[in-house]
């Protein structure tokens, strides 16, 4: 009696093609989440750039406007 092989050669060629396609699924899978994280992390950063800038701007207006008070200040003394 002998023992039967599990997977006889024409089954092993279709677990072998099963195995390339589940193999071709996965690596899209990898591709697109790690274009979706590229794209996630590109609109952050972009995003932290926006409220840079924002603050930038709002720390020279602040500056300006207590410049020109003292300013104003100053020769309202004077005069």
């Amino acid at each position: 009696m002998t023992v039967k092989d599990p997977v006889s050669m024409p089954e092993r060629g279709v677990v072998e093609a099963l195995l390339l396609l589940l193999l071709v699924v996965v690596v899209r899978v990898v591709v697109v989440v790690v274009r979706v994280v590229l794209v996630v992390v590109a609109v952050v950063v972009a995003a932290a750039a926006v409220v840079v800038v924002v603050v930038v701007v709002v720390v020279v207006v602040v500056v300006v406007v207590v410049v020109a008070v003292i300013v104003a200040l100053v020769v309202s003394f004077a005069s």
